[in-house]
């Protein structure tokens, strides 16, 4: 079945209905055809039904709305009925186009703060790698240090001991110095950042499945 045979079938079912209402009826299926696009005509089609399913809740929601609406303005009442009987679908394009336009016009409140969080994290990690950086050069400038004060002593033991133990020993020193730096560069490294990362993912987690166990309301 095409469209035109579809809205063909649909008007000869809607017979009943004043001919204007007939009209808005079918003005308003057409308009949802034309929105979804000739590709997607028979999946439109599956969606909405038979015509004559269709017609017979085109029906029954007009006199509802007619008989227990308190008044509402002219051809209000049409096209609240037709609202009822849009497609699943549809009625999920709506609420995401709300939802990005929403958070479009409220990103002069939030994209700020997001902007400023980053800023935060960013110069946290900056400062952290410079830390880290700073301790490594440390590292290593006092094995260097050590290297020459050791190559420096020996000679001199021959002809100064004392010299010679005091470089020897001003070595160790630097050497116990450069140690220190590389442990704590291990436990930054191999033992905070890791367990802030777990930390991080689980409570990520915790919240994903707290929303997960959410119980759905009959509102939407």
């Amino acid at each position: 079945m095409t469209r035109n045979e579809y809205l063909g079938a649909l008007r000869q079912e809607l017979r009943s209905l004043p001919l204007q209402e007939q009209e808005e009826a079918l003005r308003y299926y057409e308009e949802y055809f034309d929105d979804a696009g000739p590709e997607n005509e028979q999946q439109v089609i599956a969606e909405l039904g038979s015509p004559r399913e269709l017609a017979r809740n085109i029906v029954e929601n007009s006199v509802f709305s007619l008989t227990r609406a308190p008044q509402p303005e002219p051809g209000q009442e049409q096209e609240n009925a037709f609202r009822q009987m849009e497609p699943p679908a549809r009625q999920k394009q709506g609420r995401g186009a709300a939802f990005w336009i929403l958070v479009i016009l409220s990103s002069v409140i939030w994209l700020p703060l997001l902007i400023g969080f980053a800023a935060c994290i960013l110069g946290v990690l900056a400062g952290l790698v410079a830390l880290l950086a700073g301790i490594a050069v440390a590292a290593a400038a006092l094995v260097i240090a050590a290297f020459f004060c050791i190559g420096f002593g020996l000679p001199l033991f021959a002809t100064s001991p004392a010299d010679g133990i005091l470089l020897i020993g001003l070595a160790l020193v630097q050497l116990g110095g450069a140690l220190l730096c590389g442990i704590i560069c291990y436990l930054v490294c191999g033992k905070f950042i890791p367990w802030c990362w777990r930390k991080g993912k689980g409570m990520w987690q915790r919240q994903r499945e707290k929303r997960g166990q959410t119980p759905v309301t009959g509102k939407e």
